[in-house]
């Protein structure tokens, strides 16, 4: 069977199982969308075993975590609102809003957040009344193919048409190139190639590419309150979430005094030329696709190993980390659990609030340029 003709299947079964849904009243609607985040949310600690053993990325406390979090907030957040029927009437323009269903999804999942984004994905799909069709990326395909039967054993049970989720069996770029040719919307979360790919399928896709966080503490904020909460998001899930901070702009006359926080917050400080070159080295390997370790070829994922000046990490591998040895930098190391991980963070200070708002801008355009964005 070529890749057209195996698409044109999922195509015809979601097109299929979407007109018997739209059949189905708001309160069915809404029942399946609370069923799907049930599954999620009551397995929430396998979920998070299976996506850790498969991906090597992040761990399973902080994923555990997450699936229970995100089921909840993403089902809170849809719950009581309409999505079916007339929505609204303006009586001042004599406009009437009445919902209507796009069809068939296709989305795009990333393995960095294998479990949550399909359950989102589906659980979005489904309040207005659509059928989604997933292709996980290559490296998730065993533990998001899981939850994806998971939920659609939940709503059989309950009565729902089959084929309402599915997920791709055989993945390559043509599948997908042809899936998101063929549905009727594409939601697409992962780099930014293939975002830029959903953006040039022909149909209305919505994207959301790397992460670019950056953060400022400015001029008398209690840093004793912000710099626990920096380190906690960046190293949360091993720094994978596209939330979790990329860098941090202080006032110069609070630098030293925060880097002692930072360590106070079980964090080391790695400033001395020798060890910085060391790493830059290490990374610049990684972005020529090089292993600098012969016994890992894992360059893309949380678990490449360093030896930083205190003691032993885990480094993230990432393209933009070529721009941190610049400017008085410096590399925080949190150890997390047993397995102390390195987690980055780009630092430079400013005179005053306008110079850190100039920086800011200089980092983030410093990080799109790395992602080729």
């Amino acid at each position: 069977m070529d890749s057209r003709e195996y698409i044109d299947g999922y195509i015809a079964r979601a097109r299929a199982a979407q007109a018997e849904f739209e059949k189905m009243s708001q309160e069915q609607v809404d029942k399946a969308v609370q069923t799907i985040g049930k599954v999620v949310y009551e397995n929430a600690q396998y979920f998070a075993e299976i996506a850790v053993e498969e991906t090597g990325m992040g761990n399973v406390e902080d994923k555990c975590a997450k699936n229970k979090q995100k089921a909840g907030i993403v089902w809170n957040n849809l719950r009581n609102k309409k999505s079916r029927g007339i929505l609204e009437t303006d009586e001042k323009t004599g406009i009437t809003t009445v919902a209507k269903p796009m069809g068939v999804v296709a989305a795009i999942t990333p393995c960095t957040n294998p479990i949550v984004t399909p359950m989102s994905n589906s659980m979005f799909a489904l309040k207005c009344g659509n059928a989604i069709i997933i292709t996980p990326h290559h490296k998730s395909v065993k533990c998001s193919t899981k939850v994806v039967e998971m939920m659609n054993e939940a709503l059989a049970e309950l009565g729902y048409p089959e084929n309402l989720i599915q997920i791709l069996d055989e993945h390559s770029r043509e599948n997908t190139k042809n899936l998101i040719s063929s549905a009727d919307v594409v939601v697409a979360t992962g780099g930014a190639g293939m975002v830029n790919a959903a953006y040039s399928s022909g149909r209305p896709a919505l994207g959301v590419g790397a992460g670019n966080v950056q953060c400022i503490i400015d001029e008398g904020y209690d840093f004793k309150e912000a710099v626990p909460k920096i380190i906690k998001g960046r190293s949360y899930d091993n720094g994978i979430i596209c939330s979790a901070e990329q860098s941090v702009i202080c006032p110069e006359a609070d630098f030293e005094n925060i880097l002692k926080e930072v360590e106070a917050n079980g964090a080391v400080i790695v400033r001395d030329k020798d060890g910085l070159e060391k790493i830059a080295s290490m990374m610049e390997s990684l972005r020529k696709g090089e292993s600098p370790f012969p016994d890992t070829d894992r360059l893309i994922d949380y678990s490449i190993p360093v030896e930083a000046e205190h003691g032993f990490g885990l480094l993230p591998a990432s393209n933009v980390l070529k721009y941190i040895f610049k400017d008085g930098s410096w590399l925080a190391v949190r150890p997390s659990g047993t397995e102390p991980k390195i987690k980055i963070y780009y630092s430079m200070t400013g005179k005053d609030r306008k110079q850190a708002l100039d920086r800011l801008e200089e980092v983030r355009s410093l990080i799109t340029e790395a992602l080729g964005l």
